[in-house]
């Protein structure tokens, strides 16, 4: 694995609709917070992720909780 991207969605009016995003596009594990078109409307820098399995596992764990 070289890279992921975990998204949670929900449905409004029948659409899925983005929520949250992990993703590390830019090398490092962030965070998105977006609007209902799917825009970047906040974002966070996670750094205490060693390895791209543990900010996996971390990522999928707080979209389970969400």
């Amino acid at each position: 694995m070289t890279a992921f991207t975990v998204q949670y969605e929900t449905m409004i009016d029948g659409q899925p609709v983005p929520v949250v995003r992990f993703d590390t596009a830019h090398c490092f594990l962030r965070l998105d917070f977006l609007d209902r078109r799917g825009r970047v409307i906040d974002k966070t820098r996670l750094v205490n992720q060693p390895t791209l399995g543990t900010a996996l596992t971390y990522a999928q764990k707080e979209i389970q909780n969400t």
